[in-house]
């Protein structure tokens, strides 16, 4: 995945970031909930502790009291698939509809390019689809049943056009001159095993790359650990938004303690004594939450 890849040298990657437990339970008390799975919902949440009243990190956006003040930004939700609707509470634009990950990356260029979005989440699904249905489910006689990584996949082919889709919003960024300001997080819901889709029990579906990349996040650096839980609370710290919808102790990150983290997130800090830095911009930075590909860790990477 060569964009991918390329783009390691500008941010610190986490080889392996662990998720919640990839399941997607549609009755009972979940299912009530979501229409998701777990790592969808413990991402936006930075919290295993899921309920009714759980706020996401969408809604920090949202003024305080919803009748009352402007929003702190404009944040959008784009996805090719239904699957994330539960998702969309509290974001502002939302695009949900099946198709190739290219018109998702359309819409969201072109919201870019009209209004002044703060935070925005790009899942893109095609990955996921060619795990499940061109490995997983193959019945045929073909290289790639029960292999992702054979050639001919439609697992590869989908995560290079993955990376493909990558490169022109990267490029759409530099054009419209958002890409200095911005916080790109590259990630997936989950990981996919080897054979295809990602069973709880199948450990390749249990980590996924992650890459951050934007204002005062180390350049150049690779960690091996990271975890789901701590997404959003670092994405907070990052844009400095309201974090008091996020309990004290997400994930590994503390919001309200400084400097943050006892684990790999923390050292992406570029160094511990950039409080003045800080002061002078004071502004909330924009943030794409990119959704690459369902993939192994590194494997995914390198092996695409």
């Amino acid at each position: 995945m060569p964009t991918f890849l390329a783009l390691v040298s500008e941010g610190t990657w986490i080889k392996k970031a662990f998720v919640a437990p990839p399941w997607h339970p549609t009755t009972g008390p979940w299912g009530n909930l979501h229409s998701t799975s777990y790592p969808n919902v413990v991402q936006l949440a930075g919290t295993l502790f899921i309920t009714p009243d759980t706020q996401f990190i969408q809604e920090a956006w949202l003024p305080r009291r919803p009748t009352r003040g402007a929003p702190a930004g404009i944040t959008a939700h784009a996805k090719n698939s239904t699957a994330y609707a539960s998702l969309n509470r509290g974001f502002h634009h939302t695009y949900m509809q099946r198709g190739p990950d290219k018109d998702v990356v359309d819409w969201a260029v072109d919201l870019l390019r009209r209004t002044d979005v703060r935070f925005m989440r790009i899942h893109l699904q095609n990955t996921g689809e060619a795990g499940r249905v061109g490995s997983g489910d193959e019945t045929k006689d073909v290289p790639w049943r029960q292999n992702i990584w054979a050639d001919g996949s439609p697992y590869r082919i989908a995560a290079l056009e993955a990376d493909r889709q990558l490169a022109r919003f990267v490029a759409a960024l530099r054009a419209i001159g958002k890409w200095e300001g911005t916080v790109l997080l590259v990630i997936s819901d989950h990981g996919q095993a080897d054979q295809g889709w990602h069973a709880p029990l199948s450990e390749g579906a249990w980590s996924t790359p992650m890459l951050w990349i934007g204002p005062r996040i180390a350049t150049g650096r690779v960690l091996d650990y990271g975890e789901h839980t701590d997404v959003a609370p670092m994405l907070a710290q990052k844009c400095r938004c309201d974090a008091k919808a996020f309990s004290e102790d997400c994930g590994h990150v503390r919001l309200r303690r400084e400097p943050a983290c006892n684990c790999n997130i923390g050292q992406m800090r570029v160094s511990a004594d950039d409080r003045a830095a800080r002061r002078r911009d004071s502004t909330i930075h924009d943030v794409v939450m990119w959704r690459l590909a369902d993939g192994g860790p590194e494997s995914a990477i390198e092996k695409a």
